[in-house]
């Protein structure tokens, strides 16, 4: 039987996708564009997390951690 890990967390469907998406905060901000990564975050207890590097349509970069995200949509 093949090995193969299931992506739960939304860091990770984000990171592994190469379709340009619109990620929804849990604060209401939408952002639409592309994964261009991982990198490290910093949680509500100041602890070391996963996280996310995104890029807008117009090319501002932002770093999400998984308590940051609400929902995503893939748009292509």
């Amino acid at each position: 039987m093949p090995f193969f890990k299931e992506w739960n967390r939304k860091i990770d469907q984000i990171e592994l996708s190469d379709k340009r998406m619109k990620v929804t905060c849990k604060d209401g901000t939408e952002y639409i564009g592309k994964s261009i990564g991982d990198c490290q975050g910093t949680d509500a207890d100041g602890e070391d997390v996963d996280g996310v590097r995104f890029e807008t349509d117009e090319g501002i970069e932002y770093d999400f951690i998984e308590d940051d995200i609400e929902k995503i949509e893939f748009l292509d």
